[in-house]
């Protein structure tokens, strides 16, 4: 029989998250170098608690606290954009991107780490690719925007006492996954609307197993996020 899979959630924490894109090459006369822009990412989420119940040793389960939790995404890229029919009345926006990527999830830094702890940290360097595309009608924009995640380097759980030089950890390929984003944007006057959006993430990898004869782990690492705020255009 295989055992449960372990789980490890979090609901409803806050977070912030700030994007920005810059197209230096807006002004030019050639339409080609006009789409070219730069993009960045950066968000964090305030400091909330998860259930510990599986982040301490086993002798000391019983009545354990919460742990502190952190999370953050950072990332920096490039986009192209197409305005198909910037004339008409429902202007069609398509882009193409590509960056790099980081998430960092980590539970409960207080603890002492140890092989006995179950300490499900997440840290992953990744590429991103993928298409996205805008619609206006009238005051409102629908976006929407499917990636590939292809993960370069993620670094070993803190349960798992392994030279990665030596016996890397992480089968090939190191990780794969994807992203999902739908948006619905108001038009509040020219430069700025109101956002409303929906972002799934998944990445998926697989652990070697820890001693020779053990079956490997697999490990399903999935995200779900709304968010609701300001987006300004210049």
């Amino acid at each position: 029989m295989q055992p449960d899979p372990l789980q490890y959630r979090a609901i409803g924490y806050p977070s912030v998250a700030l994007t920005a894109e810059l197209h230096p090459l807006a002004n030019m006369k050639s339409t080609f170098w006009r789409g070219f822009g730069v993009t960045f990412h950066f968000a964090r989420a305030f400091a909330f608690e998860s259930d510990s119940a599986r982040l301490v040793p086993l002798e000391v389960r019983a009545d354990t606290p919460p742990a502190e939790t952190s999370f953050m995404r950072y990332a920096a890229g490039l986009r192209y954009r197409i305005h198909t029919n910037p004339e008409s009345e429902l202007p069609f926006v398509f882009g193409i991107s590509a960056s790099f990527r980081r998430w960092s999830f980590t539970f409960a830094p207080e603890l002492p780490l140890g092989p006995d702890l179950q300490v499900p940290t997440a840290n992953y360097h990744m590429g991103r690719l993928g298409f996205d595309a805008a619609l206006q009608v009238r005051r409102v924009t629908f976006y929407a925007a499917a990636y590939y995640l292809h993960a370069f380097s993620i670094l070993a759980p803190n349960t798992r006492e392994v030279d990665a030089l030596a016996d890397p950890y992480v089968t090939k390929p190191p990780g794969m996954g994807g992203e999902f984003r739908g948006t619905i944007g108001v038009r509040l006057a020219r430069w700025i609307e109101v956002r409303l959006s929906l972002e799934y993430a998944v990445m998926a990898f697989r652990l070697k197993p820890l001693e020779v004869g053990d079956s490997s782990d697999s490990v399903l690492d999935s995200y779900l996020s709304a968010g609701l705020g300001p987006y300004v255009s210049f």
